[in-house]
């Protein structure tokens, strides 16, 4: 499955949720990971600073989409698993 596929499906199973949040005072949050979909982004993968930012701008900006297409805002972000350490350990992508 691509990660484009990922999304959509991810974002798909959310779709009921986000039509309450705002009323409910849930801050909507992104993760996002590297596009390692057999190990659910918790292999560390080597990359380059551009990539990295490519990987955060492609999943941030398909949350913050469907963010605004409910009437939701995007709060927060943090980088998930692998990608959350490597940002750690390597300052030119953290």
């Amino acid at each position: 499955m691509s990660p484009a596929v990922g999304m959509r499906v991810i974002l798909s199973l959310w779709r009921p949720q986000y039509a309450c949040v705002g009323e409910k005072g849930v801050a909507i949050g992104a993760h996002p990971g590297y596009p390692d979909l057999m190990g659910f982004g918790r292999r560390a993968m080597a990359v380059n600073p551009a990539e990295a930012k490519a990987y955060m701008i492609y999943q941030l900006g398909a949350l913050q989409a469907f963010c605004d297409s409910h009437g939701v805002t995007l709060q927060h972000m943090k980088l998930h698993g692998a990608f959350y350490n490597t940002a750690l350990c390597h300052t030119c992508i953290g």
